[in-house]
Order: structure tokens, then sequence, then C-alpha cells
């Protein structure tokens, strides 16, 4: 039986745009961890599992519009923090016996968009299928019987699908927070015409009370939506 391939998960890394909403700070300590992969861990799996990026924290962001994505993602990679980290990724993507698979997240459904995944995979330099996009198909599909009505899982599965024993599951969590979890195939375009792209009323708190606050009260990030707070 051959050796389990590794795999080393990173999620919600949250890197944002340079413009004083970016909640992720550690930019050195994990480029340098990256750099460690890089050079001396041997054939592994990176697994990129969602909210990597934060579209919500773009300059003026007012709401998801697959217009202004590519837009928004420029942005984001531009953030010093954001490209010395990405630089981590793409130093690892040289590296032929090393996969890549990328999940979105409820910060950055615009990774289910084709122009930012093109975009993704040329700044790794892995143009062209060198990404895999774990989004593309469900570990379990949707179910819509009148009486149990549920919503696919998206993720990527680790080891022996066929086997549960010998499997491991990485999804992002917000398929099962329904105040977060993002409607995936309305995103891919799979799903009922009727059912345009919207984001989860978790994403309108942040971006539409929490990050306005955040000048006068950066702590702002550490609340979640059910803490009881009072804003003095």
């Amino acid at each position: 039986m051959p050796e389990p391939r590794r795999a080393i998960v990173l999620s919600d890394l949250h890197l944002g745009p340079d413009n004083g909403l970016c909640s992720f700070v550690d930019d050195a300590p994990l480029a340098a961890f990256l750099h460690h992969l890089a050079q001396d861990e041997p054939a592994f799996e990176l697994v990129l599992a969602g909210d990597i990026f934060d579209f919500l924290q773009c300059t003026g962001y007012d709401g998801y519009d697959a217009a202004k994505a590519e837009e928004r993602f420029d942005e984001i990679l531009r953030a010093p923090r954001t490209a010395a980290v990405v630089r981590g990724i793409a130093e690892i993507a040289q590296r032929e016996n090393v996969e890549i698979t990328l999940l979105s997240g409820n910060h950055d459904p615009e990774l289910l968009l084709p122009a930012v995944r093109t975009r993704f995979e040329r700044e790794i330099g892995r143009i062209g299928g060198g990404v895999r996009h774990a989004d593309d198909e469900p570990l379990v599909p949707a179910r819509t019987e009148p009486d149990d009505v549920r919503w696919p899982v998206y993720g990527r599965c680790l080891g022996d699908p066929h086997d549960p024993e010998r499997a491991v599951w990485v999804i992002h969590g917000d398929r099962w927070d329904s105040t977060n979890a993002v409607d995936r195939e309305a995103f891919l375009g799979i799903a009922n015409p009727l059912r345009d792209p919207k984001l989860p009323a978790g994403s309108h708190l942040v971006y539409e009370v929490l990050q306005p606050l955040k000048g006068e009260r950066p702590w702002i990030d550490t609340l979640k939506p059910e803490s009881a707070v009072m804003l003095l």
C-alpha cells in the first residue's frame, strides 16, 4: 500500500487590501512557513480551504458584483501583506510534485468566477489546469425531496473516497451556518436561473455594520454575530 500523501490545509486567512480594513497581519511568519514547505517538504497537497481572500474588505464594497470582482481581486493582490503570502504559494506551485486545491468561502465567493480563478492561477504560475477547484463538484449532491431539502456539500476529500475510515473531508463550514451559508450553485451558474447569487446575511452584517465601525473600534473583527455586546 502506498504511503499516504501529506496535506497542508490553510483556511480563513482573510487576505485583504491595504486600506485599513484588513485583519490579516501575520504575513512574515506565514511567508516563511510557505518557503519552508517549498524547500523542504516532500510531495504534498496544499489545500486553501476558503476565505483565503476577503473581498468584503475592498474599498467601497457595496455588495457582490461579478463585474467588479477582477478589480477588487487586483486591489487585494496589490496589498504588500497579501503579495508576500501569494509569493509563498507561487514558490510552492513551481514544484511539480505538489498539488494545489482551492475552495471558496463566504468571504470570497468571487473565487467561483472563471475570471478570478484564472487570475489566481496566473499569480501563482499554474495557469491552465494547475489548480484543483474543489467547488466544481459536490461531495454530496443537493437533496430536493419535499420533506428533506438540503444544500449540497462542497469540499475536498483527502484519502479514499470509498472508505470513510481512510478519508478526511476538508470543507469550509459556512454550509452548516444559515447566517453565512453561500449558495455555491447559484454563483457557479448551475442552479435554477431564477436563483441569483446573493451574499448571506452574515456578509451584510460585516460590510454594512461592523466595518464602518472599525475606524473607532479596531477590535470589532473579534465580535461574533451571536455575541451580546454594547458598543459604547
